[in-house]
């Protein structure tokens, strides 16, 4: 009986091992362009689906048209059934940008309870345009329990 246990158990710690980890990549088709000076309000229908998942993992991209250098705010709002989705900001992400140079900036959250992560706005405080701009969501391989 041992035996059989112990075969058992090797078995099921083997096949766990080699479950593969998945990432899912969600385009969130935000404009190319953000104004200086401006705040940029989302308004499409894009989200990151959370709900299998404990963490968000989200990429932004782009690039100054000029010299200025400052910082960006990116806001984000977290919903339950991935339609009521929050009236204030649920995730604040501010990054810096410098002069023309193309930066790409990573980081994770921890959404919580919640199922289902978009972008709120964008705020560009900078006297330059963001060009070439992009914004991707992850899920990570972290299944909730």
């Amino acid at each position: 009986m041992k035996i059989i246990a112990s075969i058992l158990l090797a078995a099921t710690l083997t096949s766990l091992a080699e479950l593969p980890s998945t990432v899912i990549r969600t385009n969130q088709q935000i404009a190319t362009t953000i104004t200086n000076g401006t705040a940029y309000t989302y308004a499409g229908t894009n989200y990151v689906d959370c709900s299998r998942y404990s963490r968000v993992g989200l990429e932004f991209s782009a690039g100054g048209t000029n010299a200025s250098s400052g910082s960006h705010t990116l806001v984000f709002k977290r919903s339950m059934d991935g339609t009521n989705y929050e009236t204030t900001a649920g995730i604040v992400w501010t990054i810096t940008s410098s002069g023309t140079t193309p930066f790409r900036l990573m980081t994770n959250w921890d959404v919580g309870n919640y199922n289902y992560v978009k972008l709120f706005y964008i705020t560009n405080s900078i006297d330059a345009d963001l060009t070439n701009a992009t914004l991707w969501g992850y899920t990570k391989g972290y299944l909730r329990e």
